[in-house]
């Protein structure tokens, strides 16, 4: 019910809104390392943190619905659909 999607919901909303808040690193990462080091970004970190970030909710998700083998092959291709190649595809 409700009651046990709370938690779930309020863990995957703050990784979610730390995500976004990332941003400026997702598009570093697009450059390149060399380029994106160049322009002041710190990528070893940011990819450590954005790794954090993904394990985190492929963590929550699971622990919450259970291991749906065809939704974790199909995600990454219907999420490219859906967002096409926006500045936001990273993120999708």
């Amino acid at each position: 019910g409700w009651a046990q999607a709370i938690a779930p919901i309020i863990i995957v909303s703050a990784l979610i809104v730390v995500l976004v808040l990332s941003r400026r690193g997702l598009w570093l990462i697009e450059l390149g390392d060399d380029i994106g080091t160049s322009l002041g970004g710190r990528i070893a970190l940011t990819k450590a943190g954005l790794v954090a970030i993904a394990v985190g909710l492929c963590a929550v998700v699971t622990a919450a619905i259970g291991p749906i083998a065809f939704v974790a092959l199909a995600a990454p291709h219907l999420a490219r659909l859906i967002v096409k190649n926006g500045p936001l595809h990273l993120v999708a």
